[in-house]
């Protein structure tokens, strides 16, 4: 026999105008499943239509419920549940319910949820239409209690449901009444009434952070504008005071609105106490931060040492001295000052050299022999001139000649004379062997160089013009060389043209050495002494294939190797005679 469904027709809820909520309940044996339920209904009076209007529910066991709308209001209505299977259809009891009439829309004011200086966040709920389509939702707002939608309104949307929004263009520190409403074809209905007060414009809040990397004439801050009143920023930066209670001082603007901001200020003043605050202003006002003092920072002076005096001749010398440091401000002038008393200063005699840090040297000229001289290294910058340590030092006198790194030593005679005695205005190079231009046999003869550079930096002359006549490069050649040099080429300042024109120690008689010369005096470079490890010119020129121009040989005493290079460079300058 079939096994039917078990269905049972139970209460319709929330019936409304136009709608209402049926319910009902089926079991089924596990053997067949349920295929279709539902509920049949029909106007109470038109008994004959119960089963033309259907509504399916979700298939399966156990509770279902059915939403149906489009109803009358205020009508009596019946309906039965059924579950259907394979097997056919059962069908609970019939019941009825009778719809509501027609009403304003039922709405919720909730809770707002932000209040600002000039707006507010608000929110509401249509819970039930009425039975009529909402056409209009939000809310209104007064002065004065009970706002209707007369008084203002922000229409937030239609239909049921919760809804948020804004209410604008309110006035600040100034009390509202805000209620939800809703507007169906009946008219409109209220929620409840809240109160809010909007908040109050105010002058921004700034705060000065910090004021650090200070120099002689500049400083960064840092300040914040943590709030801004509610308001645009119209101006922030910060008030530079040397008088904490003046706020009339230069400004400097740096454009934004809340948040952190860094300036550099410049043009301060050296030694200078001052005091920097952040600022900030609005439609409202200006406000200012804390007060930060700072001083800026003096000059320093340079720092120079004097470090020696060498190569001292009869009239002759050399100082060297050293800028260790140049201060917080630019060395712009350098050099020694020499006196014949204690005390020297840039009031006596002044030999300006350079300029900034570093190590200087001069050569001193035209002294007095066999007199006291008292030295000092000086150094002006900003803050004024510094001075090192002075030193006294002595010329030396008249023959017999002294060495004057040894003043005490028995000079050397023409017969006692060895590579590296200081003889006749300079030091003992190299002795003529057998063979060379110049050896006497039984005699001692050879080559003096001069003790000091004749140039630390001078050109060997007349770059892309061959001096065939100074091509030699043996030895006994330099005097030759440098004399066809000279007859060639009229550049001043050229090595060669320095050379013939140096004076040592009585001794004038000086030329460029020949290229074999130099190598010779390189090889004795540890014997004599005081030679720079750097390039030196010899006068023997010749054609460099590399280059493709006439060229002069230059010495490398780092390595004893010689050195190509155009002949309008400038290099060291060495000079020498023979005895």
């Amino acid at each position: 026999m079939p096994i039917s469904t078990k269905v049972e027709t139970r209460e319709a809820k929330n019936a409304r105008a136009s709608s209402a909520l049926l319910t009902g309940f089926n079991a089924s044996e596990e053997i067949l499943g349920v295929t279709a339920r539902g509920f049949y209904y029909a106007d109470h009076n038109k008994p004959e239509d119960l089963l033309k209007n259907k509504v399916d529910a979700d298939l399966g066991n156990g509770e279902f419920s059915v939403l149906i709308t489009g109803l009358k209001a205020e009508t009596i209505y019946s309906f039965v549940a059924y579950a259907s299977n394979a097997d056919g259809s059962s069908f609970g009891l019939t019941k009825k319910f009778t719809t509501y009439s027609y009403t304003l829309p039922e709405v919720e004011t909730l809770p707002v949820k932000n209040v600002y200086i000039n707006s507010c966040q608000v929110a509401g709920s249509v819970g039930y239409d009425g039975g009529k389509q909402v056409t209009e939702r939000g809310f209104s707002y007064s002065f004065r209690p009970n706002s209707t939608v007369q008084d203002g309104k922000v229409v937030i949307g239609k239909g049921e449901g919760p809804y948020t929004g804004f209410i604008t263009g309110l006035n600040e520190n100034t009390g509202y009444y805000v209620r939800a409403f809703a507007t169906n074809s009946l008219g409109t209905s209220y929620g409840s009434e809240i109160f809010i007060t909007t908040g109050n414009f105010s002058i921004p809040i700034v705060n000065t952070l910090s004021v650090f990397d200070i120099t002689l004439k500049s400083c960064k801050a840092t300040g914040e504008v943590v709030e801004n009143g509610g308001l645009p920023i119209i101006e922030r930066g910060f008030i530079i005071q040397t008088n904490p209670d003046d706020f009339t001082p230069e400004k400097i603007n740096i454009p934004g609105d809340i948040g952190q901001y860094l300036a550099n200020l410049a043009n301060l003043l050296p030694f200078t106490t001052y005091y920097i605050r952040a600022y900030a202003s609005n439609k409202k006002g200006i406000a200012y931060g804390n007060p930060i003092k700072l001083f800026t920072s003096d000059y320093t002076p340079a720092e120079v040492i004097m470090v020696n005096v060498s190569e001292i001749g009869k009239k002759t010398a050399i100082p060297t001295g050293i800028v260790m440091k140049e201060g917080n401000s630019p060395v712009t002038e350098k050099g020694f000052c020499l006196s014949i008393v204690p005390n020297a200063s840039i009031s006596n005699q002044r030999f300006p050299i350079a300029i900034g840090p570093g190590t200087f040297t001069y050569f001193l000229a035209n002294l007095t022999e066999n007199r006291d001289y008292y030295i000092n290294a000086y150094a002006i910058n900003t803050k004024g001139v510094s001075y090192g340590k002075e030193i006294k030092f002595k010329t030396l006198g008249g023959n017999p000649l002294i060495d004057p790194t040894n003043p005490t030593a028995t000079p050397p005679t023409i017969f006692t004379v060895k590579v590296g005695d200081y003889f006749q205005g300079g030091i003992v190079a190299y002795l003529f062997q057998e063979n060379d231009p110049g050896y006497i046999a039984g005699e001692k003869h050879g080559i003096i160089l001069s003790p000091i550079d004749v140039a630390t930096s001078a050109p060997w002359g007349c770059a892309g013009l061959s001096i065939l006549t100074a091509q030699k490069t043996g030895i006994g050649f330099g005097n030759a060389n440098t004399n066809a040099i000279l007859r060639a080429c009229g550049t001043a300042g050229i090595a060669a043209r320095l050379c013939s024109a140096f004076s040592y120690d009585g001794y004038s008689d000086w030329a460029l050495p020949a290229k074999d010369e130099l190598e010779q005096v390189f090889k004795n470079s540890k014997i004599i002494g005081g030679i720079n490890l750097d390039l030196y010119w010899t006068s023997s020129e010749y054609y460099s294939q590399t280059l493709s121009t006439h060229i002069a040989y230059l010495m490398n005493f780092v390595d004893g190797t010689f050195v190509e290079s155009l002949k309008n460079q400038p290099y060291r300058v060495r000079a020498i005679r023979y005895f």
